[in-house]
């Protein structure tokens, strides 16, 4: 009895089972529309950068293009007024249109420094500016004639033809300065097809009406005095 063995009936012992092995996986890789881009590329702050247009296009093709064609026999609501009224509603109309521009230019300029982007990259915006020096200059213009006695009697006559020269050609400075933010990338991609150029002769017409209204009513009388 003590020189049998017993049969091992344990067996072999079973292997222990490998530890649970972690998969790392890798952050998923961001499109090309979520990556990261440079400042002066991402899209601007609609908030305050949707009011510059609004504030543009109101001081220019309302405000401006209705101050000029007071004077206008066919053009304008005001026909019956007199020339003294006629003049305190141009007035009026230019001091709108230069209170519209301000706060235009204050939006742009704010919302391009919220998106850290550069100024004066544009056509637009150079001609814009240029737009509002001219526009400064013919509202001093504007003064001494409202104002005479600021000046001597002899350049009254000779300041309204420059007047009326400049304010052409700031008028259509800022015809053009519109044309041109129709053109931006912005506007294209908030307005397109039929629709665009319907907004791109919207500016123009009126341009071509005070252009022949200037000229005929105006100007060719001065050049005759001359």
């Amino acid at each position: 009895m003590n020189g049998c063995r017993l049969p091992d009936t344990q067996g072999p012992l079973p292997e222990s089972p490998d530890p649970p092995q972690t998969r790392t996986t890798a952050p998923p890789r961001a499109s090309p529309s979520l990556r990261a881009r440079p400042r002066s590329q991402q899209p601007r702050p609609l908030g305050r950068f949707s009011w510059h247009p609004a504030c543009m296009t109101t001081a220019v093709c309302f405000c401006m293009t209705e101050a000029i064609l007071t004077f206008s026999l066919d053009s304008s609501p005001f026909f019956f007024c007199s020339i003294k009224a006629k003049v305190r509603i141009h007035w009026m109309m230019q001091v709108f249109a230069a209170i519209f521009g301000s706060v235009g230019l204050i939006f742009i300029v704010s919302s391009k420094n919220i998106s850290e982007s550069l100024h004066l990259t544009s056509w637009h915006s150079f001609l814009g500016l240029g737009t509002l020096i001219a526009v400064c200059g013919q509202l001093l213009c504007g003064l001494f004639l409202l104002f005479p006695q600021l000046i001597n009697t002899y350049s009254v006559a000779r300041l309204r033809l420059y007047h009326a020269t400049c304010g052409l050609v700031t008028y259509l400075m800022a015809t053009a300065t519109v044309v041109l933010g129709l053109c931006s990338d912005w506007f294209k991609s908030q307005v397109n097809g039929v629709l665009w150029y319907i907004c791109l002769i919207v500016p123009v017409i009126p341009a071509l009406v005070i252009m022949n209204q200037i000229n005929n009513g105006y100007l060719s009388k001065k050049k005759i005095e001359i």
